[in-house]
């Protein structure tokens, strides 16, 4: 299912580019032959007024072939030759119904594969009148400047009016999306082969109890089955729709980034290794607890690794400690939501109206407040003004963190005022409080998505001014981006939580493409925008050769910057492959 979501998700977004570039050159009358999507081998395709359409081997891109849009000569080229061999002889300016009656006068054993190019090429134009020979060959530099403008701005322009489309479907039924750190302990995924998934956990199932001690969040979780390092508990979980049910599950006992899997009979198996894979699934010669003391002693000895020996081999090996987990902890294999998409009918941070008597009366709040911080967790930022932000922020700090009040910061009237909570009166939720927050209104939903792609157009002058200001290294902000696959992972993990989630950020990546094809790079659209621009402005366009040898240096650099952050997608893609443990 996730490995369909990445193909139909990457599919629609090329698929929806590649129209708009298709259906506004074929608007000004340019030629395309060829509309494919991926690349390599053909896997099925079919013609269509002029245009060959094909699915190909590789779903990585896909492109439009414009006549003329890579310079050459036209001396040289087939297609000039076929217009030329069928309409040379024809006086000019010439409308589409007298050419057609020309090329129906070839006889039928001089009709071949050219003959029918050029057929398609006049059968399907929208203009009333060519007004010379080469006008009819629909070549991409004989259009206007304003005219290749509109063909080189298509594809972005497709990927926003998708991502807007799918954004006012959602909005009226579920409210403004938007990416959220999700709190509750709520499974997105179990590792195939780990504990949680061979006793029957799947995604989407809510993780209740440990034993006797009930879980409030992924935090709470990570740190309860942490403590139990191959030993057996009882595990309460929910599945949605379903009663709770309470399983013993044993879990691995998990180093640093080794996993160990501890079997009722004692013995001990290496399940995963980033180190040394090759030792994946052999048998220790030490019991359970003779590897929790040598990890206990290299600890005490403030040493950098433990060492462990296996059946069959009387050479230790060493492992490295981890510098933030070093103790041995219990590990289930599964991922929690670490970014999830939420969707609310409710502006989390602002308050509609305070229920009379309440304890959020009591407290001083009070109608229009609009809520910045809560026990220091800031909760108003540029891309998150919407979201879940109030009652899971309470939540996580009223169920980890024990202390007796919670103390939130107000905006008002100009100003700001600090309020404090007690935790002893009671549940820290909106509704406890007797908060009512205000509803995302119609304007706002219609407004969403062009603040979303607003948002994704600044971005790079945001980045640019923490790299400039020393916010934020080269390094830290290389690392912070997603390649693509990073892009695909998030999809992956997605396909599980509904089609509504997937819609979403199917439309936040049509957004994202749009926005990151308007840069202005060579080889983007938005550079080819920008020779245009200069070419409206100076009256004469680039050298054509010139601009493609800009283009294709542009090319290789942007992907060589593609692999580099790969590198980073694939570096957390194996250090998150088990992210609660």
């Amino acid at each position: 299912m996730g490995i369909l979501a990445v193909v139909c998700a990457f599919g629609f977004i090329i698929f929806i580019h590649e129209l708009g570039h298709f259906l506004t050159a074929r608007w000004v009358d340019i030629r395309c032959p060829q509309f494919a999507i991926g690349f390599g081998p053909s896997l099925f395709g079919f013609r269509w007024r002029g245009t060959n359409f094909a699915v190909r081997a590789f779903p990585l891109g896909g492109y439009v072939l414009m006549n003329g849009e890579e310079p050459g000569e036209r001396a040289e080229d087939p297609w000039a030759h076929a217009v030329k061999k069928y309409l040379g002889e024809e006086d000019f300016p010439a409308s589409p119904t007298r050419l057609l009656e020309v090329l129906q006068a070839v006889p039928e054993a001089e009709r071949g594969a050219d003959w029918q190019d050029v057929y398609d090429q006049v059968a399907f134009a929208r203009c009333e009148e060519f007004p010379n020979l080469k006008s009819v060959e629909g070549n991409f530099h004989d259009r206007s400047v304003w005219a290749r403008i509109l063909v080189i701005s298509g594809g972005v322009i497709m990927n926003f009016l998708a991502a807007t489309l799918i954004l006012w479907s959602i909005g009226p039924f579920y409210g403004l999306g938007s990416f959220f750190r999700d709190w509750p302990p709520v499974i997105s995924q179990a590792v195939v082969g780990g504990p949680a998934e061979q006793a029957g956990l799947t995604a989407r199932d809510l993780l209740l109890k440990v034993n006797e001690r009930e879980l409030g969040s992924d935090l709470e979780a990570f740190h309860a089955i942490g403590e139990y390092p191959g030993v057996p508990f009882q595990l309460t979980y929910q599945t949605p729709g379903q009663a709770a049910k309470t399983i013993t599950i044993r879990p691995w006992l998990a180093v640093g980034d080794q996993a160990y899997e501890v079997a009722d009979s004692g013995e001990v198996t290496l399940k995963r290794s980033a180190s040394h894979s090759e030792l994946a699934g052999k048998k220790l010669a030490l019991s359970r607890d003779e590897l929790v003391q040598a990890v206990k002693s290299a600890n005490e000895a403030k040493e950098e690794t433990y060492q462990v020996v296996f059946e069959g081999n009387e050479k230790p090996i060493s492992f490295k400690l981890s510098e933030r987990y070093p103790e041995p902890r219990g590990q289930i294999g599964v991922h929690f939501g670490v970014m999830d998409i939420r969707f609310e009918k409710d502006v989390h941070s602002e308050v509609a109206a305070v229920k009379p008597g309440s304890r959020a009366e009591k407290a001083g709040f009070k109608p229009g407040d609009l809520i910045v911080q809560v026990d220091g967790l800031l909760l108003l930022g540029r891309f998150e003004s919407y979201g879940s932000l109030l009652d899971p922020a309470l939540q996580q700090i009223s169920e980890i963190d024990q202390i007796p009040e919670v103390k939130v910061y107000v905006a008002r009237d100009g100003g700001g005022e600090e309020l404090v909570l007690k935790k002893d009166d009671g549940p820290l939720t909106a509704q406890a409080l007797g908060l009512e927050l205000r509803q995302v209104t119609g304007s706002e939903i219609a407004a969403a998505p062009f603040r979303l792609i607003g948002e994704l157009l600044y971005s790079p002058i945001m980045i640019a001014r923490a790299y400039f200001s020393k916010q934020a290294t080269s390094q830290e902000i290389v690392e912070g981006l997603q390649g693509p696959i990073g892009i695909m992972q998030m999809i992956y993990n997605l396909a599980d939580n509904g089609i509504i989630k997937f819609l979403f950020f199917v439309a936040l990546l049509n957004a994202a493409i749009g926005a990151f094809n308007l840069l202005p790079f060579p080889a983007l659209d938005g550079s080819r925008l920008v020779f245009l621009f200069w070419a409206a402005i100076r009256g004469k366009a680039v050298d054509p050769d010139k601009e493609a040898k800009i283009h294709l240096a542009g090319l290789m650099i942007l992907l060589s910057f593609v692999v580099l952050v790969s590198f980073g997608d694939i570096k957390r893609l194996i250090s998150s492959s088990v992210l609660v443990l």
